[in-house]
């Protein structure tokens, strides 16, 4: 008897459930909102091509490995170059070395003790 009577309660759940309205009739299609100008601009601002910076420029620093450079061949300019490193490591001290016949430099800020 109890089989019976659960047997019919899960026959008529499952027919209220498929001729429940919702799935009888489709919703009609909507139409899709209006995007504001606002909106149409920032969904454009997202589509823009990223910049990006440009490549670095490559600098000669160490003479070629046939041999030493000469001191015209090398493009340091030794008072420039301390005029840089004096200005990127101000206020602090610094040591600084250049070598036109190796065609390399060094700087070195001292930040220790100097803040």
């Amino acid at each position: 008897m109890r089989k019976l009577v659960l047997a019919l309660f899960l026959a008529s759940a499952a027919l209220a459930f498929f001729n429940s309205p919702a799935s009888s009739a489709a919703d009609p299609p909507r139409a899709a909102p209006v995007l504001s100008a606002a909106d149409q601009a920032f969904i454009a601002s997202l589509a823009a091509p990223v910049k990006t910076p440009p490549a670095p420029e490559l600098i000669a620093r160490r003479p070629p490995a046939s041999g030493a450079m000469e001191k015209d061949d090398c493009p340091l300019d030794c008072a420039e170059e301390r005029a840089l490193c004096e200005s990127d490591c101000s206020p602090c001290p610094y040591s600084f070395s250049c070598s036109l016949s190796t065609c390399t430099l060094n700087c070195h800020c001292r930040f220790q003790g100097c803040f």
